[in-house]
């Protein structure tokens, strides 16, 4: 997350953008970083492994937000990143898919769910724009976890995978990559 932070003010001395952190480890976190938001998390308060991702539209704080995993470092000004994102209420980096393996069977899983597709993305980067919407996608994708298993969804290092989660939950809201 400081090596994150580092980049992103490399790219972004003279911008409007900012940088939120969320975590639950706040005293790790250097304090020549002054300008970063700190979003103090209670630990295991969203739940262990990826299923924090699934609360993200709590968690963000901004009019526009572009979550970032922490083991990512920016190369370069994310401007274009947020003009290109701006106007969806949730939508990732990917493509629609409607067959093949994807931590299921992807067919078996839009048959079920009477969907034609659903995004295919790594859910290091995510985009959210608060509302109903967003909120909407946010709340079926947690509750979708409960179902995890009986979907058909392969977990991801014994924990049920986000992506899959919140890109069946996109799918259900008409939401795209």
């Amino acid at each position: 997350a400081t090596n994150l932070a580092r980049s992103f003010q490399c790219w972004h001395e003279n911008t409007d953008i900012r940088l939120s952190l969320a975590t639950d480890q706040s005293s790790y976190f250097p304090e020549d970083l002054g300008n970063i938001e700190i979003v103090p998390v209670e630990s295991g308060k969203y739940g262990e492994g990826f299923s924090p991702k699934l609360h993200l539209n709590e968690l963000a704080p901004a009019e526009q937000t572009l979550f970032v995993d922490a083991d990512c470092l920016c190369t370069g000004p994310l401007d274009e990143a947020f003009d290109r994102f701006a106007g969806h209420d949730v939508s990732v980096i990917g493509r629609p898919i409607s067959e093949g393996e994807w931590f299921g069977d992807v067919s078996e899983i839009c048959e079920s769910f009477d969907i034609p597709a659903m995004p295919k993305f790594n859910g290091g980067v995510y985009y959210l724009e608060p509302g109903d919407a967003c909120d909407a996608v946010y709340e079926t994708a947690q509750s979708l976890k409960a179902e995890y298993d009986e979907i058909g969804f392969e977990r991801l290092r014994t924990h049920p995978n986000d992506e899959v989660l919140v890109s069946l939950a996109m799918a259900l809201h008409d939401q795209e990559p």
